[in-house]
């Protein structure tokens, strides 16, 4: 694969006028051996554009660059491609930001020019996806202005939220015009143009022309106001005035239109790692990330929110904070920033640990964790050991909004919407109104109509899932909360959201921001959870019983029809190996939960010669080999259960061993080891 790339700019300078071209690279990518010839110049590439908004700026003036790439099948680029801008020079001015993340392909700086006239360069960067490809895009001439300047001061707020989502829907973009002295200049008109998502959003009066709005300087300041419409977005405004006949330009900073707040179908945590050594060890760490978006998957306006954290066993951090704010952590010290829309915060294992709870059969809700079957499980006594013995729940918890299906595509949710019927599945229900427009009379589920017989009546609403107001440790993870008054449940603790005393399950109304219906919740409490294994040290496993019950030779009473004697394998030969041949071995290693080992984890197997070889033999004629001879546990979390490790011994055809013993050491990352051995004959 051969790439070449094709780089130019134009500058012109009148007077100390800056004058920002488009520039353009292209990277065309030809397979076989040559290039063109190698006489002409590859034209731009329509998959990259580079826009300077406005195209002329003045001393201290601005100027929006916007850089939108697309892949080699006209895609754009996928959302969070790092892109780097850089200048030629410094001291032309200064760049608001030189690394970037691209959002459905574009990614935005801002270039802020200095007091210096001249001509600057501004190079983005990007290397991105699957191809690996450098694109280097943008050039941006620079130069000063003699006749005065137009500077951007502000847009206060730089985010607001769409309309009706509870947060502000007006931003204030103030600029400066001053004269060839710097003095503000008093009176001075000035035109606004503006570009945006098209979703109603309008700058100064409603009126006919919505993009483009007019003011006058006081004592050189003039402002705009920017409102928001019904749908996410960046809005680029642009303000323009005369100095002496010449007409001079400069932009405001990108002003983001967002959902506003976080919404229930793009929120989700993650951690890493998924299995700690933790029934081993105290103080070993996982990073817990809380992911956040708006109703429109929009993630860079939910900096600054903050989540809450709370963990079945061992300790978490309280809160964590969007946006790249550091937090203080359990241990004291400082928890690794989030990325834009993410807060992460540390678990750390110490007591307690998880709870014990009774195994699921196949049939019950939780037989999906176990392909539908019955949950390994061992006994000790009187007392069962399963899996879920070892994991610690998690969650993570924010203020925002239900998922709701917005079928109109107005952005926001609809009641009163239509007389037929419901038509989602997988929990999804729909509000009725009873007869009177936006009012509520009740719900109905998929395949139902409002107006059926015994349903509340009216039309229904667009559809929308319906989540608990209080979160709650699931203990035994049945996706269910249990008060421990039914034998063999456990007592699961809430979080009392309301503070009204008692648990508070769903109220199947949409709740958000901007909902209506009597008794909904316009700040909802939105959760997540996810368990973290809570493992402990190497323990060898004997092959399970039909009934996936394992045993233990220091087991009491076990029900088990599986045996293991000590220093024996799961499986391995039982007649030996013939010369020439191999065997076939199975290590089953886990905790005594039966859960794997912490991510990591080394499995070494390893055959030793016992006959010693005549002085006349070669030197590989007792080499007795292992395929494979080492195995790292991966740090997951499903498939459920305990490691399999399969592995062959190979003997020579030539040996004049008649033994050998195998072994297996496992080795945790933490320095847990157990090992075992078996005698194997050869024949």
């Amino acid at each position: 694969m051969k790439g070449r790339m094709s780089f130019f700019k134009i500058t012109l300078i009148v007077g100390a006028l800056i004058i920002l071209f488009l520039s353009l690279a292209s990277c065309s990518k030809k397979s076989g051996g040559s290039s063109d010839g190698g006489g002409g110049s590859a034209g731009p590439n329509e998959n990259i554009a580079v826009v300077a908004t406005p195209s002329s700026i003045t001393v201290n003036g601005t100027s929006t660059i916007t850089v939108a790439v697309n892949d080699s099948d006209g895609n754009p680029v996928p959302d969070g491609t790092a892109v780097t801008f850089s200048l030629s020079s410094a001291d032309y001015g200064s760049l608001s930001n030189s690394t970037v993340t691209t959002a459905n392909g574009v990614a935005t700086t801002t270039f802020t020019a200095g007091s210096i006239s001249g001509a600057v360069t501004i190079t983005a960067t990007s290397i991105f996806g699957f191809n690996n490809t450098t694109l280097t895009v943008g050039t941006v001439p620079g130069g000063a202005v003699a006749t005065g300047s137009i500077q951007f001061i502000s847009a206060t707020p730089s985010i607001i939220g769409i309309k009706g989502v509870g947060r502000e829907e007006i931003s204030f973009i103030t600029f400066l015009v001053s004269d060839l002295n710097g003095s503000p200049v008093d009176g001075a008109s000035v035109s606004f143009t503006m570009a945006g998502p098209n979703g109603g959003e309008y700058i100064g009066e409603i009126d006919s022309t919505p993009n483009t709005a007019t003011a006058v300087t006081v004592s050189g300041n003039v402002t705009v106001i920017l409102h928001s419409g019904s749908i996410a977005g960046t809005v680029t405004i642009v303000a323009t005035t005369l100095i002496d006949g010449v007409p001079i330009s400069s932009s405001a900073t990108p002003i983001s239109i967002g959902g506003g707040v976080p919404s229930a179908a793009h929120f989700n945590i993650a951690r890493t790692p998924v299995n700690l050594e933790g029934l081993s060890w105290s103080g070993l760490q996982s990073t817990v990330m809380a992911f956040l978006g708006d109703r429109f998957g929009n993630y860079n306006v939910m900096n600054g929110t903050s989540v809450s954290f709370y963990a079945e066993s061992g300790a978490i951090d309280a809160q964590g904070i969007t946006g790249g704010v550091t937090g203080t952590n359990v241990s004291g010290i400082d928890s690794t920033p989030g990325d834009t829309g993410e807060a992460n915060v540390v678990f750390r294992t110490q007591d307690p640990i998880p709870q014990d709870v009774l195994r699921v059969l196949a049939g019950e809700a939780l037989s999906r964790y176990f392909d539908g079957d019955n949950e390994p499980y061992r006994t000790y006594g009187s007392r069962t050991y399963n899996p879920r013995d070892g994991w610690c729940t998690i969650i993570a918890a924010t203020k925002g909004e239900e998922t709701f299906l917005d079928e109109n595509l107005d952005g926001l949710f609809t009641r009163s919407y239509k007389n037929d019927k419901c038509p989602y599945g997988n929990s999804i229900i729909c509000e009725c109104d009873g007869g009177t427009a936006g009012g509520y009379a009740g719900y109905v589920q998929q395949g139902e109509k409002c107006t059926d017989t015994g349903k509340p009546g009216g039309n229904r609403s667009e559809g929308f899932v319906d989540i608990p107001g209080d979160p709650f440790y699931d203990v035994n993870d049945d996706g269910v909360r249990d008060d421990g008054q039914t034998f063999g449940h456990p007592f699961e603790l809430y979080i009392d959201t309301n503070h009204n005393g008692s648990f508070d399950g769903p109220n199947v109304k949409w709740d958000g921001p901007d909902c209506q219906t009597s008794g909904c919740e316009q700040s909802k409490t939105i959760w997540e959870t996810a368990p973290i294994v809570i493992s402990g040290g190497p323990v060898f496993l004997p092959q399970p019983d039909a009934n996936k019950c394992y045993n233990l030779t220091t087991d009491i009473a076990s029900t088990c029809s599986a045996t293991f004697n000590k220093d024996d394998f799961a499986v391995a030969p039982t007649t030996g190996i013939t010369k020439g041949s191999s065997g076939s071995f199975k290590i089953i290693v886990g905790d005594y939960n039966l859960n794997k080992l912490q991510g990591g984890t080394k499995i070494i197997a390893t055959a030793s010669t016992i006959a010693s070889a005549p002085t006349n033999t070669t030197a590989t004629t007792n080499v007795i080999t292992v395929i494979p001879s080492e195995y790292v546990v991966d740090d997951n979390f499903i498939p459920v259960g305990p490691t399999f490790f399969e592995f062959t011994v190979s003997v020579p055809v030539d040996t004049t061993a008649d033994s050998t013993t195998v072994t297996v050491e496992v080795t945790t990352p933490n320095g847990s080891k157990n090992k075992t051995s078996t005698f194997v004959s050869i024949n």
